[in-house]
């Protein structure tokens, strides 16, 4: 099962689970799941020394310029990398 697939999964059971706190417990495992999907940065921008950044498209945190990064330091969400970079 993909992690997409996985995320709709929950999302249609969160609600119909007799087990006290299952909304929770799946809006958790929702939230861990849609982290592995990747995302990608958002468009760079300069900061105010007017060096070029890369925003982490979730938390908007500065990503690293490495490239080995596969995920967020400040968040954990996956980082989509653009094919040639």
């Amino acid at each position: 099962m993909e992690n997409r697939e996985a995320i709709e999964w929950f999302k249609k059971r969160r609600n119909g689970s007799p087990m006290a706190g299952a909304r929770k417990m799946f809006d958790t495992a929702i939230a861990a799941l849609e982290k592995q999907v990747p995302m990608k940065p958002l468009p760079q921008e300069m900061d105010i020394d007017g060096r070029a950044i890369t925003p982490c498209g979730f938390c908007c945190e500065e990503l690293p310029h490495n490239s080995l990064y596969d995920f967020c330091p400040h968040c954990g969400q996956r980082i989509l990398h653009e094919k040639g970079h």
